[in-house]
């Protein structure tokens, strides 16, 4: 994917869930804003070229496996394909935990 907004940006939503400023309705229309945005930027940059794809990074692949988990959400899940509140503050915490850590430090 290319990243039309920096990483920050994305964590800033990221960080604003876990630390409970953001609703999970909120964090879901802002984080796929961001990663829509980027999506079409992509497809926009790959038209009329011979690449298949650009590859991305592990940052990169972090915001794709949110945005599934984004998608998976359910205020009341009711299959295994569903995932709660907290099984996505969980997997958001794992996939960026390290640079939410690092992002402090600086």
């Amino acid at each position: 994917m290319v990243l039309q907004r920096s990483e920050q940006s994305y964590l800033q939503v990221v960080q604003g869930f876990l630390q409970g400023q953001l609703l999970v309705d909120d964090f879901i229309r802002d984080f796929m804003r961001l990663w829509r945005e980027d999506r079409d930027a992509e497809w926009k940059l790959l038209e009329g070229s011979s690449t298949a794809a650009i590859h991305g990074d592990e940052f990169c692949d972090a915001l794709d496996q949110a945005f599934t988990a984004c998608d998976c959400f359910s205020h009341e899940p009711t299959n295994e394909l569903e995932i709660s509140e907290a099984q996505l503050r969980r997997e958001l915490q794992g996939l960026f935990g390290k640079a939410l850590g690092e992002a402090h430090a600086l």
